[in-house]
Order: structure tokens, then C-alpha cells, then sequence
């Protein structure tokens, strides 16, 4: 059996905003060696029905404990964790409390603390509006800043376009808000290199352009050394839509630091500690 691999993505998308990523030529010899499952959150996916307004929706904790039940269902003990944004939050969580099960994760724009006060009612204010109004103009705006930043203007102008579409079409803004809601009120992930951290590897990426680069540092700086990198993207925000190939460059030389051949897959190689 492959090992796993297992995606998660963020606020406003769902699986698919995977596809180009894993279509890139640098990315074949991982898919070949590994068998991979994206996660949707609830109620994301493309035809999803509407959620009812009395729905509770899952807490950032609920979401990553339901992981357990996706690996039950599939067979795989431990994975490989590829999160962005929400989902890479989402990703932390399990690692942190689930070690056992966790082999590595690369997480791209990943935040560990909790909302300030300022952005905390951006969010309430978006997704009240969202309940209210649909994909409106201030709900599509507040979806291009969360992923390109305060000037999406200044990013890749295509990419800014086909997003700006993307989500002033999402079908089902109740269920996109609900998740966005619980990002908002995520609470802190407790990391400290001092006191505990986490216990798995992980490739820390993050876009120079992202909203959320001074996060990925606070994060970086939360984790240990040894079993950490920090990469930031130049130029980009949205890393696997703008610079795929940087990226599964990077996401390659992990997995190899971590004991998988890829070119041979036969087994993961542990080696004793000396």
C-alpha cells in the first residue's frame, strides 16, 4: 500500500484548487509514490446542498478530529499532511494532537494564534453579510484579501480575475460562511518551543504577497528548529496556483529528508537514533 497523503484546503475552495498543483510536471513522481485524499470541509464541495441555518458547524478541533474517521474509512494509518490557510490550521491541530498518526506536514500560509480584535469583526461583519446577501461585493473582496492581501491588485492580475469570478459564483454563501466563522474564532495552538511543540516535521511555507506571512514566522518561531523550515515564496500569494514548480521543489527535498525515495518507493527507512 502507498503511503498517504492527505489535502486540506481553505476558506472559499475545496479539493480542486488542488488540481493544477498536482498536475505539474514536479509533482509526478510524488503522485506516482503516493496515494492521495483531499478532505473537503462540510457542505464546500462543488454541488454541495445548502447547510440548514440552524447547522452547527464544526470548531477547527471537530474538523481535524474527523481526519481519524477518513483514515479509518481508507485503511492508512499515518499520512503525509498538505494543508493551505484554513486547512492548513486545520492539519496543525491533528499533528499536534495525534502525533502517532502523522508522518510530516507542509503547510502553506498557516497561522497558530487566534484573530486580534480587528480582524475578528472583519470576519463576523463578512460572514453576517454573506447570511444576509450572497456572494456581495464586500464578501468577494474580503475572500481576494484573506487569499492575495490588502491590494490584490498588487498580485498576479489573471489569478486575481479567475478568483474574483470564482467566488462571486459560489453557489451555496451560507456554507462558505460557516466555514469562514469558524476560522475566525479559532483559538490559539498553544505551541511553545519551551513548554511543547509539535512533534512531527514540518515545511513551514509561506507567499511573500500572502496576508499571513508575519503569521508563518510567528508559527516558525513556535516550532523546533530541528524538525522545521521556513520557506517564503517571492512574489506570490497563492504559492501552489504561482510558483507550483518552487513548491514541489521543496516539497520533494522534505520527503527525501524524511526517508522516502520516490523515485523506488518500497518502504519508509527509519533510522535509530544515535
Amino acid at each position: 500500500m502507498k503511503p498517504a497523503l492527505v489535502t486540506y484546503h481553505d476558506l472559499g475552495l475545496n479539493y480542486l484548487s488542488f488540481e493544477s498543483f498536482f498536475n505539474h510536471e514536479d509533482m509526478q513522481d510524488i503522485l506516482d509514490n503516493f496515494c492521495v485524499y483531499h478532505i473537503n470541509a462540510p457542505g464546500q464541495e462543488d454541488g454541495a446542498a445548502a447547510l440548514p441555518e440552524n447547522y452547527t458547524y464544526p470548531t477547527l478541533d471537530e474538523l481535524a478530529s474527523q481526519i481519524k474517521y477518513v483514515q479509518s474509512r481508507f485503511g492508512f494509518k499515518t499520512f503525509i499532511g498538505l494543508g493551505v490557510g484554513a486547512g492548513a490550521n486545520i492539519l496543525a491541530r491533528f499533528a499536534i494532537n495525534n502525533p502517532s498518526k502523522m508522518e510530516a506536514l507542509a503547510l502553506i500560509n498557516c497561522t497558530s494564534t487566534q484573530l486580534g480584535w480587528f480582524d475578528w469583526a472583519y470576519f463576523k461583519m463578512t460572514c453576517r453579510m454573506m447570511r444576509r446577501r450572497g456572494m456581495c461585493e464586500s464578501a468577494v473582496e474580503f475572500l481576494l484579501w484573506h487569499h492575495f492581501g490588502r491590494i490584490p491588485e498588487e498580485c498576479n492580475p489573471n489569478l486575481v480575475s479567475k478568483y474574483r469570478y470564482h467566488f462571486a459564483g459560489l453557489a451555496n454563501p451560507g456554507n462558505v460562511a460557516m466555514f469562514i466563522d469558524v476560522f475566525g474564532k479559532r483559538q490559539d495552538l498553544r505551541l511553545s518551543r519551551e513548554s511543547g511543540t509539535m512533534q512531527v516535521p514540518v515545511l513551514n511555507i509561506a507567499g511573500a504577497l500572502s496576508p499571513y506571512v508575519d503569521a508563518t514566522v510567528t508559527f516558525n518561531s513556535r516550532l523546533e528548529p530541528s524538525m522545521s523550515a521556513w520557506m517564503k515564496i517571492s512574489d506570490s500569494s497563492m504559492a501552489l496556483e504561482e510558483e507550483p514548480g518552487k513548491v514541489a521543489r521543496a516539497f520533494r527535498l522534505f520527503l527525501q529528508g524524511e526517508g522516502y525515495a520516490l523515485q523506488l518507493l518500497k518502504r519508509r527507512v527509519r533510522y535509530p537514533t544515535l
